[in-house]
């Protein structure tokens, strides 16, 4: 199972995300919600760094975690559009992928 962990602020505004573990809704190389919840925190870290919003960012084995202060309508908007899919995953995958949300 797939856990994503919203990063929020005391205001709700979302300041990243986590994930950690596997879907294993198949084999490896064709899970299909694996490959979702990839492209879509890939997306995020990308437009962020073209955009040139500062963020930290860890990528390991067990955990990838995106993080950022920046609080401009721009980074809540690529924050959103992550959470928009993951929500969208959950709709027809839930087995598959749990949602969380911590503040920071």
């Amino acid at each position: 199972m797939i856990d994503v962990t919203l990063l929020k602020d005391k205001s709700e505004k979302l300041k990243g995300f986590e994930l950690q573990g596997h879907a294993n809704y198949s084999k490896r190389g064709t899970d299909i919600v694996c490959a979702a919840v990839s492209i879509l925190s890939t997306t995020a870290v990308n437009t962020l760094y073209k955009y040139n919003i500062k963020f930290d960012f860890k990528d390991t084995n067990d955990l990838m975690r995106l993080y950022t202060d920046d609080n401009s309508e721009t980074t809540q908007i690529i924050l959103n559009n992550f959470l928009i899919g993951i929500e969208s995953i959950l709709d027809v995958h839930s087995d598959y992928i749990k949602l969380h949300s911590r503040e920071v």
